[in-house]
């Protein structure tokens, strides 16, 4: 008796670790499929469940990385959850921000800009015609290890990997969804980026667009049928520039 009970007990023991050894093959597969998410991660997957933060500690993550310039690894750290958790919230909060405020900022149109023109710009220029005031931003990214990727990417005029968006306003300063462009390596040129981005199909007939000097898109307005107020460049062996380019310039 004695005997046989050892054997059931061993019997007993080797089952339990056999049990234990499945668990653990499970969890290892888990791990894998959620490559290093956490309990946060794994429940926000399921999408049978509900959320596990509150809206607004997600849009707090959503601001140290868009705001703070602050890694996702280390904004996990900070709230205790999960890199790919992370990953989720900014790109959801990014596209809703997307959506939510391209319907608050509409187009305007000529009359309801007419009705709240500023007194300065027509003091300045002598009428009402300018619609948008282009030009280029650029944000700094991230050095490819790629060569051809780098060469897209570098700008000539901040010296660094960038990419590039056009940006309108309109005499008041008001931007709408339509007047930011989408994102261009930096390599790109202002006169292409304006070509091939098709933003300047936003101007009514018969308005004006204000740009900076490197805007060469005189040929393109006269398509459209929009006047192009650009300040004058020097001329080759010019040692100043007339008063009326100047005027122009300070405007």
């Amino acid at each position: 008796k004695e005997k046989a009970a050892e054997a059931g007990t061993g019997t007993e023991a080797g089952g339990a670790g056999e049990d234990l050894d499945e668990i653990t093959v499970e969890a290892m597969e888990v791990d894998d499929d959620l490559t290093g998410a956490t309990v946060d991660d794994a429940a926000m997957i399921d999408s049978s469940r509900g959320r596990k933060m509150h809206w607004k500690t997600e849009y707090l993550v959503y601001c140290f990385f868009a705001r703070c310039n602050i890694s996702m690894t280390r904004i996990a750290a900070l709230f205790g959850i999960g890199r790919i958790l992370v990953h989720d919230i900014v790109y959801a909060w990014a596209n809703m921000l997307c959506d939510t405020l391209a319907a608050l900022f509409p187009t305007p149109t000529r009359s309801e800009m007419l009705r709240a023109y500023p007194k300065s710009v027509i003091k300045k220029f002598g009428h009402a015609h300018i619609f948008m005031l282009l030009d280029a931003t650029e944000i700094f990214a991230e050095v490819a290890s790629m060569k051809s990727v780098n060469a897209i990417l570098y700008s000539a005029y901040k010296h660094h990997s960038t990419m590039k968006w056009l940006v309108g306003c309109d005499p008041i300063g008001t931007v709408w969804n339509e007047s930011i462009s989408d994102g261009y390596p930096g390599a790109i040129s202002d006169p292409i980026q304006t070509l091939v981005t098709d933003i300047l199909a936003q101007i009514p007939f018969g308005c004006a667009v204000e740009v900076d000097k490197g805007f060469l898109i005189e040929n393109e307005c006269i398509l459209l049928g929009i006047h192009c107020i650009r300040p004058m460049k020097m001329l080759k062996g010019q040692t100043q520039q007339s008063k009326e380019d100047v005027a122009l310039t300070q405007k």
